[in-house]
């Protein structure tokens, strides 16, 4: 029994190979998916690097594990502002709460969160795939739009991470998937708790359950009306209780630790760096969600759309804060592939169709029906085939984008090896730039970057205090504080600068680790 690969991706892409016209336009989709399967290929290869490697990548991971490692000791970690070392936990807890019984069952790793991450990041792309198979019966479409995300520089980098991205990213589109199945039955309310959830994972997850509020209350208001009820009393009920257990200093931590670094030119500088990251396929779902043709589908994947728009006011406004980064952006490509996705089903079946009537699978294309459809051969070439090219454009930006991305190595983990060997030497606390190497040590954080600027407007930046009077011993930065270029593009205010070059010395400097010691020497007795 012989494997055919040309017969298997025909079965993918619907096609049969027939005259030049079907020739053309299955050799552009076969170019298509095997880019994007090299993508993919590409995505796995760095997923289980990210996985493997023993040390903090991402700033935050650090930060994070922390948090895991206070819940498990049975610790808490929305602790009154007010109290040294001042630091904000700016996330909900429902991802730290679940890694906090990840390390108490196994151990202090990096390797639970990400692969939490991981799994969430693959069941996201799932998701994508059954909305857009539901709608359009194409599994060439379907295809297209879950591995688009899996294409994604952004959703690579986050999706094995540390961080809380990804779940709150799946609980959203399992809400939206639900309220897509079920809006016509009761059973649309078990959207709302994953909602919920995706709301205490990260707090920014407010795009999936707004839209469909809005389009069920369109739709039906006594419905829409009680789903936004539950929504937002169970939200409610369960902030009044998390901020009563932690004496008031939730709301401090998750919502006001926030409003001190808002500023819309941070958004202005980061946001069309993402927009033109994936320009064709933001472009494909404007398209989608504007053309007369497809009104009529639009009216039937209203949330979807709402959730597209929502989402990118959402991204907008949290890259708004200092520190931001295109993580922000992760939802609002997740629901770009769906609407990508149905373009795709619309343009391929020759007509812009309509989601409420019984679809069938997408037929093998072939030329006298596009001359039926549209009667002109010309128009019939170009819609698909245009659109087919954009998106090789858009998977050959990715690709790119993938390739010439750095990811840790074994001399990475080498020099944290060397570090961590010094924190044995160190006595008294250590203020250090990458956090995840001292909580792999066992040591507490004085230090969250993001954080800092806040806590200074706040006048609780006693960590300066703390240099002065040699509490704080050592000081671990990746770059050289007499580097003023260098200082600037770094997460270390110049309150902060000021005082380590006024009570530091460069100690040693191992790989790009920077380690400062004090000067301060203990009065005699």
């Amino acid at each position: 029994m012989s494997f055919d690969v040309s017969d298997s991706i025909r079965k993918l892409t619907g096609e049969n190979e027939g005259d030049l016209f079907n020739r053309f336009i299955f050799f552009t989709r076969v170019i298509l998916i095997g880019i994007l399967l090299t993508c993919l290929v590409l995505y796995v290869i760095n997923a289980l690097r990210m996985l493997s490697f023993p040390y903090q990548i991402d700033h935050m991971e650090g930060f994070a594990l922390y948090e895991a490692r206070l819940l498990a000791e049975g610790r808490g970690i929305y602790h009154d502002i007010n109290e040294y070392p001042h630091m904000f936990d700016v996330y909900t807890p429902l991802y730290l709460v679940l890694c906090s019984f990840l390390v108490r069952l196994f151990d202090v790793s990096f390797f639970y969160g990400r692969f939490l991450s991981a799994i969430s990041a693959i069941l996201s792309g799932v998701l994508v795939y059954l909305i857009v198979y539901k709608h359009s019966s194409s599994r060439f479409a379907a295809a297209v739009a879950s591995l688009f995300l899996f294409a994604s520089p952004y959703f690579l980098v986050w999706s094995g991470l540390f961080r809380v991205e990804m779940l709150g990213l799946l609980l959203s589109l399992a809400g939206i998937y639900i309220v897509d199945r079920f809006r016509a039955s009761s059973h649309v309310y078990i959207a709302a708790p994953l909602f919920i959830l995706a709301l205490y994972t990260k707090q920014s997850f407010l795009a999936a359950p707004l839209a469909s509020t809005v389009y069920l209350f369109l739709q039906n208001k006594k419905v829409g009306a009680a789903f936004g009820g539950i929504f937002l009393a169970g939200s409610g009920a369960l902030f009044l209780v998390i901020n009563h257990i932690t004496g008031g200093h939730f709301y401090m931590h998750v919502i006001q630790g926030h409003s001190y670094d808002f500023n819309f030119s941070y958004a202005l500088n980061l946001y069309p760096m993402g927009l033109s990251t994936h320009i064709f396929l933001f472009a494909a779902a404007a398209i989608y969600i504007a053309a007369p043709r497809l009104r009529e589908e639009f009216q039937s994947c209203g949330h979807l759309c709402l959730y597209f728009i929502l989402s990118a006011m959402i991204a907008f406004l949290g890259m708004s804060v200092r520190y931001a980064n295109m993580n922000h952006m992760i939802e609002m490509i997740a629901v770009s592939c769906i609407l990508t996705g149905f373009l795709i089903a619309s343009a391929i079946s020759g007509s812009g169709g309509s989601a409420n009537r019984k679809q069938t699978p997408v037929e093998p294309i072939r030329k006298k029906e596009y001359i039926s459809a549209s009667q002109d051969e010309g128009e019939s070439i170009t819609l698909p085939s245009i659109l087919i090219i954009l998106l090789i454009a858009q998977s050959l930006i990715f690709c790119t984008f993938i390739l010439t991305m750095g990811s840790p190595t074994g001399e990475d983990a080498v020099v944290r090896d060397e570090v961590s060997i010094y924190l044995m030497s160190v006595e008294g606390d250590i203020l250090s730039e990458d956090m995840g190497i001292l909580v792999l040590n066992d040591m507490d954080l004085i230090f969250q970057p993001t954080s800092m600027d806040a806590l200074a407007e706040m006048g609780l930046l006693t960590q300066v205090k703390y240099m002065e009077n040699g509490t704080i011993r050592a000081v671990i930065l990746n770059f050289d504080i007499y580097n003023d270029g260098a200082v600037k593009y770094r997460s270390v205010i110049p309150e902060m600068v000021d005082a380590i070059r006024r009570n530091y010395h460069l100690s040693t400097v191992i790989g790009d680790y920077h380690i400062y010691e004090s000067d301060y020497e203990a009065p005699a007795v």
